[in-house]
C-alpha cells in the first residue's frame, strides 16, 4: 500500500484495555472506506483503501504477540 494509505490506517489514539482483558473492535467497511472503533473510541476514521476487492476472504492479523479471537460477527450493511 502507498505510504499515505498506511499512515491513514495508524490509530489516532490508544484505546487498548490492559493486558489480559478483552478488546472489542467494530470495523465498518463501506466501499473502500474503513472506520475502526476500539472499546467505544474511534481510532481509525475512513481512510480510502485503494484497489480493495468487492468480495473475498477476511483476514485477521497480529503483530507477533499471542492473540485470541472470540465472538466474530459479520453482517452486510444496508
Amino acid at each position: 500500500m502507498p505510504q499515505e494509505v498506511r499512515r491513514a490506517c495508524i490509530p489516532i489514539r490508544r484505546a487498548d484495555r490492559p493486558l489480559g482483558e478483552w478488546n472489542a473492535f467494530e470495523i465498518t467497511l463501506r466501499g473502500d472506506r474503513m472506520t475502526v472503533v476500539l472499546n467505544g473510541e474511534k481510532v481509525i476514521d475512513t481512510p480510502s483503501l485503494p484497489d480493495l476487492p468487492a468480495t473475498g476472504a477476511i483476514g485477521l492479523q497480529h503483530h507477533g504477540d499471542p492473540v485470541q479471537f472470540r465472538n466474530l460477527f459479520i453482517k452486510p450493511l444496508p
